[in-house]
């Protein structure tokens, strides 16, 4: 079994089907930001939580000189600061505070038309309170103990994600 978190399976499955130029994420990740920045022409990476702010954005920043994460403290406040902006994404990644999950996922359909959410499996995250808009397809990707959900309009994406278990049907 790979030793890559679940969710950068999808992510490069994603990025191999289709070109993604701009992403946001909820949540910088040691993992998830530099393949983000080395592949795209615009990345906002929004933390959420002043210690793994500051961890990330020191670790980051010896690699990443131009990267400098967005810091907004406190569940929700990332979710609001993105109603707030006209800005549309290629994608976004929802892997931040653990109780503002399902509201980023719901303020981001509004976003972009490919929503990546991690850990999925795990109830606290309240997963039940998204309210998903019509024309949106859901993959759930449960191979791994964690679980990632993606989000989407977009047929080539569903494709790409599917592809393996409809070869084995």
């Amino acid at each position: 079994m790979s030793k890559q978190p679940s969710h950068m399976t999808i992510l490069r499955k994603i990025f191999k089907a289709i070109d993604i130029d701009t992403v946001l994420e909820f949540g910088t990740g040691l993992i998830s930001t530099p393949f983000f920045i080395d592949r795209c022409k615009s990345v906002v990476s929004v933390e959420q939580q002043d210690r793994r702010f500051h961890q990330m954005a020191q670790v980051l920043h010896e690699e990443y000189q131009h990267l400098l994460p967005l810091l907004l403290l406190g569940p929700g406040r990332g979710s609001e600061w993105l109603a707030s902006a006209d800005d549309v994404y290629d994608l976004v990644l929802v892997d931040g505070h653990s109780q503002a999950r399902y509201r980023d996922v719901n303020e981001a359909f509004s976003h972009t038309e490919i929503i990546v959410a991690h850990d999925t499996e795990d109830k606290r995250y309240s997963w039940e309170k998204i309210v998903v808009p019509e024309g949106w397809q859901i993959v759930e990707c449960t191979a791994a103990p964690i679980h990632t959900t993606v989000w989407t309009k977009r047929a080539e994406v569903v494709d790409a994600l599917t592809a393996k278990k409809k070869e084995n049907e």
